[in-house]
C-alpha cells in the first residue's frame, strides 16, 4: 500500500536510529512553531499563563518571532527577559521550589524562541520525566556580557507534551486553520504518535473524544480505545484495526465512527465462516438473538457466498427471523457445494415465498454459473451493528466507565451464543 509523503517521517530515514532522538522531536516541534504563527503567540501565552506573575496577553502583532534549535547561544543585544521551558511527559512530578540561576558551563539549548518584544524562550525537552536534569533548565551565562542587564525569571515552566499536542489538534480543528497548517500538523502528530511508540511513551493528543472532531482525529482516538480495550479484557487482540477473537463465532469486532452523523458504530458478524455458522445456529438462542433489537442493536441478515479468496455477499428478502428459522431447519446448506449441488440450493431458495435472494442477489449466482465455479461455500451470516451518539462516549469518557460500557453493550451479543468478553 502506499503512502504519503510526511515531513517528519522521510523515508531515507526509515532505518535511522536517530529518528526518534529526542532532538529530532524538538526539532519537528519547532518547525511547527516557525510556520505557524498563531502558535507561537499562543505558545507564548500559555508559557505566560504558568508564571506566578500577573501577567496580561501578549499581542501577537508584535512582530518577527525568531525559532531555532540546537543553538548554544541567544541574542543578547535583543533579549531583555529569559524564561526557561521544560516540556515533558508528566509534570506532576516536578519540583516546584526550583529557581533557574545563570550557569557557567557552556550550553547546547534544545530550542530557542525569541521574541520582539525581548523575551526569550529556552526549551528544553525531555520526553521522559525519568531523563530530567535539572541543571539543564540554567541558562547558559557565557558569552553574556552582561547579566545584569538581563532579567532571569526564577520560575520555570513546566509544560506535558499531551497538553500542547491537543492545543495543536484543537487549532487544526478550527474553521480558520488553512491547509498547510493543518497538514503539517497532521504530519507532526503522526510522527509524535511513533515516537511516543518507540519510546514506551503516553505522547497523543488522542485521548479522549471531546477534544476529537475531524474523521482523522476519531480514527486515531478510536485506535487507542481499541488498545484500551485489548488491554482491558481476556483473550483479544489487535487485527486490521479490528478487536480479534480467534476461533470464536464472531471473529471480529470493528468500532467505526461518522463524524457527520455524531455517532460512533460497533458492528460485528457472527457465521461468516461455515464452521462458524454452523456453531452459531447450534449454540444461539434464537429468542435472545431477536430480542437484541429492543435494545439498540440492528440486526440485518447477510448471506455469504464464497469460493476460495473471492466472496459475494447477498441482501436477503427474508425478514430476520424467517431468514433464522429456514437455515435452523436447513443446516445441511452450510458448507461446500459443487456447481450442481450449489445450483440446486439456489433453485430451493427461489421457490419459497419470498425468495431467499433478491434480483440482484441473482445476477452473482449467474456469475457464479458462467465461471463454472467448482466449489461454492455458503455461509448465512448476520450483520449487527449498534450505534452511539459521540454524545453518550464523552459522558462515558469522562466518568472513567468508557471501556466498561462498550464491552457490555458488546457482551449484550455475545453472551447469546455464550462467547462473552471477559
Amino acid at each position: 500500500m502506499k503512502r504519503r509523503p510526511e515531513l517528519f517521517n522521510p523515508v531515507r530515514a526509515r532505518h535511522d536510529n536517530n529518528k526518534y532522538h529526542e532532538d529530532r522531536l524538538t526539532w519537528a516541534f519547532l518547525c511547527v512553531i516557525e510556520s505557524i504563527p498563531f502558535f507561537q503567540w499562543f505558545f507564548r501565552n500559555l508559557v505566560e499563563s504558568k508564571l506566578c506573575e500577573d501577567n496580561a496577553i501578549v499581542n501577537s502583532s508584535l512582530g518577527q518571532v525568531s525559532v531555532v534549535t540546537q543553538k548554544g547561544r541567544f541574542d543578547e543585544a535583543k533579549t531583555t527577559r529569559i524564561v526557561s521551558v521544560l516540556i515533558t511527559d508528566d509534570v506532576s512530578d516536578c519540583q516546584q521550589d526550583i529557581k533557574i540561576t545563570w550557569r557557567l558551563e557552556n550550553a547546547i539549548y534544545d530550542g530557542v524562541i525569541e521574541y520582539p518584544d525581548g523575551t526569550t524562550l529556552i526549551i528544553e525537552n525531555k520526553p521522559s520525566r525519568e531523563d530530567i536534569c535539572c541543571e539543564q533548565l540554567n541558562p547558559s551565562q557565557n558569552p553574556v556580557e552582561d547579566i545584569d542587564a538581563i532579567e532571569l525569571v526564577k520560575q520555570p515552566v513546566f509544560l506535558e507534551w499531551s497538553g500542547l499536542l491537543e492545543s495543536l489538534l484543537e487549532y487544526m480543528q478550527l474553521n480558520f486553520s488553512n491547509f498547510t497548517a493543518r497538514k503539517l500538523i497532521v504530519d507532526f502528530l503522526s510522527y509524535v504518535e511513533r515516537f511516543g511508540g518507540k519510546k514506551n511513551l503516553n505522547l497523543t493528543p488522542y485521548r479522549t473524544f471531546r477534544l476529537c472532531k475531524g474523521d482523522i482525529a476519531l480514527d486515531r482516538r478510536i485506535n487507542l480505545l481499541l488498545n484500551e480495550i485489548v488491554g482491558h479484557v481476556n483473550e483479544t487482540e489487535r487485527k486490521n484495526n479490528c478487536l480479534y477473537r480467534p476461533n470464536t463465532i464472531a471473529e471480529y469486532i470493528c468500532i467505526w465512527r461518522s463524524a457527520k452523523q455524531n455517532l460512533l458504530t460497533v458492528r460485528l458478524w457472527p457465521g461468516v465462516k461455515v464452521e462458524q455458522a454452523r456453531r452459531f445456529f447450534n449454540n444461539a438462542n434464537q429468542d435472545q438473538f431477536m430480542d437484541l433489537g429492543n435494545h439498540g442493536w440492528k440486526i440485518v441478515p447477510n448471506l455469504r457466498i464464497s469460493r476460495a479468496w473471492s466472496v459475494c455477499e447477498t441482501k436477503t428478502n427474508k425478514e430476520c427471523e424467517d431468514y433464522w428459522e429456514y437455515f435452523a431447519e436447513n443446516q445441511c446448506q452450510i458448507g461446500q457445494h459443487n456447481a450442481d449441488g450449489f445450483m440446486n440450493i439456489v433453485n430451493q431458495w427461489q421457490q419459497i415465498l419470498p425468495p431467499l435472494l433478491t434480483e440482484d442477489d441473482m445476477a452473482i449466482v449467474n456469475d457464479v454459473i458462467e465461471n463454472e465455479y467448482n466449489q461454492m461455500n455458503i455461509s448465512p451470516r448476520f450483520e449487527l451493528s449498534y450505534d452511539c451518539c459521540l454524545d453518550t462516549i464523552i459522558e462515558w469518557e469522562n466518568k472513567g466507565n468508557l471501556v466498561d460500557k462498550l464491552v457490555e453493550a458488546i457482551n449484550e451479543v455475545l453472551q447469546v451464543w455464550g462467547e462473552p468478553i471477559e
